[in-house]
């Protein structure tokens, strides 16, 4: 029993150590159409994705942290800059899922499958 408790200890912690924050330019105009009602596409996305999704304006926008790749985001508006928090691989992969839905007609369809 104890040596179960201690490996699920193990993996979660290799699991948050493993943890990082990206930033993603997503206009703010799209950002409701993304988040859905009640939230229901967003939370279909994380959990599908296996990340976390920070809009700007959230209360737990500023606990995420500085993304990784801040330095990418200098000359956008920070109102356009949502987080993605996650392995670097689910990271990568949401990030690249989003920016390829920028359209907000396409963001509802994708979302949905």
């Amino acid at each position: 029993m104890v040596n179960k408790v201690k490996e699920e200890l193990e993996n979660l912690v290799a699991t948050l150590r493993d943890r990082i924050v990206l930033a993603v330019e997503i206009p703010g105009s799209q950002h409701r159409t993304l988040i859905g009602r009640g939230g229901q596409n967003l939370n279909e996305f994380q959990n599908r994705t296996g990340v976390q999704v920070q809009f700007p304006g959230s209360r737990s926008y500023n606990q995420f942290g500085e993304p990784e790749n801040a330095s990418d985001m200098a000359d956008v508006d920070p109102a356009n800059i949502v987080k993605v928090s996650g392995t670097r691989k689910a990271c990568e992969a949401a990030v690249a899922e989003l920016l390829v839905c920028k359209c907000p007609f396409r963001l509802s369809r994708f979302l949905r499958s």
